[in-house]
């Protein structure tokens, strides 16, 4: 199928080369096997051109022949995304500058385990809709809803190889969509018009060859004037980077619990004699140095900033015309992952730490304290001269069936109109295994010691010496330790119908409407081993079986109405019922205006308007409502727990009393167009954005509860926990609740330049960002900053920077101690240059992430500053003729972040020492691909 669009003015139809984020310009064929490539300019988006077949856009459920709709629509196609040098979603993710904010697989250690989705305007990767050749998939389960109780698709399942382009709709679309739309749709539409075999191999290695990635994929399709069927595969395959291998890293990752570790030795009336190291603390192969009577543990050779992963992915796509008012179709998605996301050789407990008695056979503390008849041993039960570093296994199978039919309503009378009916079935299952202690067999070995039957099962938390020379066996650490087994599933159905066509003629063109109705299910269920929902394990702590499910009715209504020439106002609504909850109705209006179809302007410029106001939801998710779920939290105790600070449990509690997020959003903008000459052309698109959320759904603050309960013990906080503040097992209970209001604001703004230089070639060049004014969040959100004072050496606790009674603004903000977003820098910006001669491509392209301020670190009246981050871009294509041998062959070699420019250093006291949701570790990384057509 090829695709046509208009431009927006008479001059430029001639002279524009690319689109950007709206929908603006001469569109191209494009595509690899046999295809014609299309040029397009920054790099950061284009578009596509084809026969005048009219098509649905995302962002509008009736059909068009062109991609100018009232709203904007960011559409990336093939060339587009190869010139980024993005091995994956994930990838790509990170220079799609509207994007801030997402989970993807660098720099997290365990993180999201493999997976990756989009945060259009780091409104939560819960709230951008993601659907695959516009249809819904699946929540992705590992991790699901634990970590902020936010719940994402995964699109690391979807290989780049399968992509024929990406459609971003921003701004809220629920009148057409439904749930989870409130920052915008992103629309994957994959290959399904291709006739032959191609293929295609990828190599990405960083410059010091210490992390390396690799992919295959295949695609072979059939035609025949009534059938068609296209059928692709890939494998890929990423091997780790270790932190180590990285100098920004040095001196970061740090625990003060270890082993050798650190004692709390206690007398007979069970008071505190002091804090006292093991006297191997710091001894050759253990990790670890002594600092202040304790013993840190640097864990920083264990983990990895990326993981080793592999991928098995396939899909087909299949069309059958029965007759020329009657289709059939279907798609069939596999997708097989395996993640093993390296640990410490054991994690510290925080559901208890084990008393040791003095009797114990490896005491080391008799001759300097007498007096202690034992002591809390605040470490790991094992070290990493006792046991290597364990590793955990994550594997995924993901499943998806779509069929349908669809068909002409012409033959009934019915010109124009068509129908669709499909189902949809997408499941994806996850199994993971941690290691971890736990807590009974822990404590029962330690007992062993002093048990004259079980001498082998002993467990010493001393480090061997010639005088104590007792070690942990094989069969203790077998013994003391488990593996938490989860096995996960989520599961989607989806039955929908829709019908639309012109009902009468305008002076603009038809007057048209989309009808349509949908139901879904979504279902998860979580099964975990007998020690986790016992909550027996030393750090994992446990989590309970859980499932829930969600059933929805919704019907749908949309016109398009072109009131006159270059006029279009457009009207949806949409009605959703969740069975046994809540109803939800949402409305949306748009207009565009293209001036220079009803003004007299100049022939060489065009000039557009459009805007758009519409409400849009987010239903609380399964996790929210149905699991109970687990998190750490690291406290301050003053000095009254062992060692002052300490990782506790907080147990997440669901609640199904959560209404709904609702929002409203509302955009206006604009482009304009001016050819230069005959042989050039300008164009400048911008939208002012501003979304307004309001019962907005947040985890309670496990930490804010925590410390009101330590400051004031007659506060009503402290019935939330389950023990004394100065307890190492105490337990803080938190649950979801529906907090006030969110406001976003912020501007898109995208620049293209476009000239044809004759014999020497065509040149481009372009400008596309996203700046965030302000992003106002509830300050109960934002947690208090806690001071030390010189003074009395007491805690003081200060009102955050940009914080108000009521408000505070998280724009500009690494956002450590916010309830929500992520790391917010306020401008991300990519500028290209590109240069094009037959099929010669080069482009050079600028990625640019503004300063912004680490809430981690604040110094009297403000925070530490992190500074802003700029790298470049290299990539080269030279397409073959397809006259030679009769093949088509395209290479393509590049370098990303060209002048290896390592990210800005938060410093000593973070994991990694950078961050993970704004930056890339990996430095420079080279790449290359071959694509060949038989």
């Amino acid at each position: 199928m090829r695709l046509m669009r208009c431009g927006v003015g008479r001059g430029l139809v001639a002279g524009s080369m690319i689109v950007a984020v709206t929908t603006s310009a001469l569109v191209q064929a494009q595509g690899a096997g046999g295809e014609k490539a299309v040029r397009e300019g920054s790099g950061e988006t284009a578009s596509v051109q084809a026969e005048e077949e009219e098509i649905v856009i995302t962002g509008s459920r009736i059909k068009r022949s062109s991609f100018d709709t009232p709203t904007p629509v960011q559409v990336l196609n093939r060339d587009a995304i190869t010139k980024t040098g993005a091995s994956n979603m994930g990838d790509l993710i990170r220079v799609l500058t509207a994007n801030s904010g997402s989970e993807t697989q660098a720099g997290l250690g365990q993180g999201s385990y493999g997976g990756a989705q989009f945060n259009l305007r780091n409104l939560g990767v819960a709230n951008t809709l993601v659907l695959v050749n516009g249809r819904r998939m699946v929540a992705y389960p590992d991790n699901f809803g634990v970590a902020h109780g936010s719940v994402f698709t995964d699109v690391n399942q979807i290989p780049l190889a399968f992509v024929e382009r990406i459609e971003i709709a921003k701004g809220g679309a629920s009148a057409i969509y439904g749930s989870d739309a409130i920052a915008g749709v992103v629309n994957i539409i994959l290959r399904k018009n291709f006739e032959g075999v191609a293929v295609s191999a990828s190599g990405f290695t960083t410059d010091d060859l210490d992390q390396q990635e690799g992919e295959v994929s295949v695609i072979a399709g059939v035609r025949s004037d009534e059938s068609s069927i296209v059928a692709q595969f890939s494998y890929f395959k990423r091997t780790p980077l270790a932190a180590q291998d990285r100098g920004f890293t040095k001196g970061t990752m740090v625990s003060g619990s270890g082993k050798p570790g650190r004692f709390l030795l206690l007398d007979a009336d069970m008071k505190s004699i002091g804090l006292v190291a093991d006297p191997a603390c710091g001894a050759e192969g253990t990790d670890t140095v002594p600092a202040d009577g304790g013993c840190l543990f640097n864990y920083r050779r264990f983990w990895n900033m990326i993981n080793q992963e592999e991928r098995l992915l396939g899909y087909v796509n299949a069309e059958h015309r029965v007759s020329e008012a009657f289709q059939v179709f279907g798609e069939l998605g596999y997708a097989h992952k395996q993640y093993r996301a390296t640990q410490s050789p054991s994690y510290p407990s925080t559901a208890g730490f084990p008393f040791i008695p003095a009797t114990h056979p490896s005491w080391p503390y008799s001759t300097a304290y007498p007096g202690a008849i034992g002591g809390v041993f605040l470490g790991r039960p094992f070290g990493s001269y006792e046991v290597e570093a364990y590793s955990q296994l994550v594997e995924l199978n993901g499943m998806r069936a779509v069929g349908g039919l669809k068909g002409d309503l012409d033959k009934v009378g019915l010109a124009g109109w068509s129908w669709e009916a499909t189902a949809t079935w997408h499941m994806n299952l996850v199994h993971r295994g941690a290691v971890d202690s736990v807590l009974p067999k822990y404590e029962d070995a330690i007992g062993a010691c002093a048990d004259p039957t079980r001498p082998e099962l002993c467990f010493t938390p001393f480090y061997p010496t010639e005088e104590h020379p007792l070690q942990n066996n094989q069969q203790t650490i077998d013994y003391v330790n488990g593996v938490m087994i989860s096995r996960l599933a989520t599961t989607l159905v989806v039955g929908e119908a829709s019908l639309g066509g012109p009902i009468l003629r305008l002076p603009g063109g038809d007057l048209a409407v989309a009808l349509g109705v949908q139901a879904r299910r979504n279902k998860a269920v979580s099964l975990f081993s007998n020690e986790a929902n016992d909550y027996e394990y030393g750090y994992l702590y446990g989590l309970a079986d859980w499932q829930g499910r969600q059933s929805v009715v919704a019907g749908y209504a949309e016109l398009a109405i072109p009131a006159m020439p270059g006029v279009e106002l457009q009207g949806a609504v949409r009605a959703e019922h969740y069975v046994n909850r809540d109803s939800t109705v949402n409305p949306r209006v748009a207009a565009s205006w293209a001036l220079d179809k009803t003004l007299i302007l100049p022939e060489s410029l065009g000039l557009r308007l459009r805007g758009s106001f519409g409400t849009a939801f987010r239903a609380p998710n399964l996790a929210q409502t149905h699991q109970d779920g687990t998190e750490f939290v690291l406290v301050d105790n003053n000095g009254d727990a062992p060692g002052g600070q300490a990782f506790l449990p907080a147990s997440v509690a669901p609640n199904k009393a959560l209404k709904p997020e609702t929002s409203t959003a509302f955009s206006i903008g604009g482009e304009v167009g001016v050819e230069t000459s005959s042989a050039g052309s300008v164009q400048l698109d911008g939208d002012f954005w501003q979304y307004d959320i309001r019962n907005l759904i947040i985890r309670e603050d496990a930490l804010r509860i925590y410390n009101a309960c330590r400051d004031d013990a007659a506060s009503e906080f402290c019935e939330r926990l389950s023990g004394p503040v100065a307890a190492s097992d105490t337990v803080i209970d938190v649950t979801y609740k529906n907090q006030s209001n969110l406001t976003a604001r912020g501007v898109d703004f995208d620049f293209r330049y476009n000239v044809d230089l004759g014999g020497v070639g065509q040149f481009t060049l372009g400008t596309a960002g996203s700046y965030i004014i302000s992003y106002l969040v509830p300050r109960e959100d934002v947690v208090d900053i806690a001071v030390d004072s010189d003074s009395d050496g007491s805690v003081e606790y200060h009102t955050p920077p940009d914080c108000n009674e009521k408000q505070c603004d998280a724009a500009g903000k690494r956002n450590l101690n916010t309830s929500g977003p992520r790391s917010m820098p306020r401008l991300r910006a990519r500028t290209s240059v590109g240069w094009q001669l037959g099929g010669h491509l080069l482009n050079l392209a600028a990625n640019y992430i503004s300063g912004y301020q680490n809430d981690g670190k604040y110094k009297g009246t403000t925070y530490d500053d992190i500074p802003p981050w700029m790298t470049f871009d290299l990539s080269y294509r030279y397409r073959l003729s397809e006259t030679v041998l009769g093949r088509s062959t395209q290479v393509s070699v590049g370098v990303t972040n060209l002048l290896d420019t390592d990210p800005p250093y938060l410093g000593t006291g973070t994991v990694f020492g950078y961050d993970i949701f704004a930056h890339d570790p990996r430095g420079r990384v080279m790449h290359a691909n071959l694509t060949h057509k038989f």
